[in-house]
């Protein structure tokens, strides 16, 4: 995770991605699907058991993702958009990015109907796994959150992403402690894509801490209720804010999904 900046096109996030060894995804047609926490703290082991790290069959990292049944992974859309479910490797029940945990094997995917990749409305997807993830400890489902939140509340942001836009942190999963703001308030700042911050979306605030590559898909959570995944950003720059897909409205849509 890091501090932020202003978002880059899909071909120059690209050119970035080739030259880190990073594996990510973007939009032509949106926001840029780029994020890490810049910079948070380091967690031990069992802090955020429901998180899951995306992967290429290379064991490349590039996305986040949360565990929400015994089968299935939520992230969002933009992690999964350019990536054949069977391509993608998940790690779970660890805190460290190179080492320890679980892999499972993605199966298929459900992407939101809904999705639309202009606005990155609907920014959820879902990853079925070939085999059952076995819980332990340092591996738990992730609590929906159920209603929408339009107070200001403290929430705290985990991911695996860059510390700044040329290094990952040599192997932590990291975490922010932040408060969101209100939809008003984040439209106000001025940057790329504010207008496409609808209700289904909620931000967090400015502060010497931003997510960055490799962020994406990870958990917001207020509580011990998953209440968002990181959607978008601008450029890793801590002077704007994060956003995310709200869960509290996909709530029955992703239990009406993962029903098996």
């Amino acid at each position: 995770m890091l501090m932020r900046g202003t978002m880059i096109s899909e071909f120059n996030f690209l050119l970035f991605a080739l030259f880190v060894g990073v594996i990510a995804t973007s939009n032509t047609d949106g926001p840029p699907v780029e994020q890490q926490t810049i910079r948070g703290e380091r967690v031990p082991l069992g802090f955020a058991p429901y998180m899951a790290s995306l992967r290429s069959l290379q064991n490349v990292h590039f996305c986040g993702g949360v565990i929400v049944s015994n089968r299935y992974i939520l992230t969002t859309r933009t992690c999964t958009g350019n990536h054949a479910a069977n391509a993608i490797n998940i790690l779970v029940g660890t805190y460290l990015r190179n080492s320890g945990g679980l892999t499972y094997r993605g199966s298929s995917k459900i992407d939101h109907p809904g999705y639309n990749p202009t606005t990155m409305a609907n920014d959820i997807s879902l990853i079925l796994t070939t085999a059952v993830i076995v819980m332990t400890p340092n591996i738990r489902v992730a609590a929906l959150n159920t209603y929408l939140n339009e107070e200001e509340i403290s929430v705290s942001v985990f991911g695996w992403g860059m510390v700044s836009e040329a290094e990952f942190d040599p192997n932590y999963i990291s975490r922010i402690s932040t408060n969101t703001i209100s939809n008003s308030k984040c439209r106000s700042y001025d940057f790329q894509f504010a207008e496409h911050i609808t209700e289904n979306k909620i931000c967090t605030a400015v502060t010497n801490t931003a997510i960055c590559y490799g962020d994406e898909g990870g958990a917001l959570v207020s509580g011990n209720q998953l209440i968002g995944l990181a959607s978008w950003h601008s450029h890793c720059d801590a002077n704007l804010p994060d956003v995310y897909e709200r869960i509290a409205p996909h709530r029955l849509w992703i239990l009406s999904r993962i029903v098996l």
